[in-house]
């Protein structure tokens, strides 16, 4: 895991622009660090408000809503 992270950061950092490598270093790390915040918050949330996570559906929903994420993280790469 920590290897595919140090391969991703150095790609930020070969593709940012030069007197940019800052910036798009603090925005690779905040992106970062708030999804792996709210992530779990969200799945926790729809577990309690679906059929809680002793239950498959509960669970249905929580993977819908991770899948849900990444798609929208991949729509917004995509469009930056």
């Amino acid at each position: 895991m920590t290897d595919s992270v140090a391969a991703i950061t150095g790609g930020v950092v070969a593709a940012a622009r030069q007197g940019e490598r800052g910036a798009t270093l603090a925005m690779h790390s905040v992106m970062g660090f708030s999804g792996g915040f709210l992530g779990p918050l969200v799945v926790g949330l729809v577990l309690d408000l679906t059929a809680g996570s002793g239950s498959i559906i509960g669970w249905g929903f929580a993977f819908m809503t991770m899948a849900a994420g990444s798609l929208a993280a991949l729509i917004g790469v995509r469009w930056l």
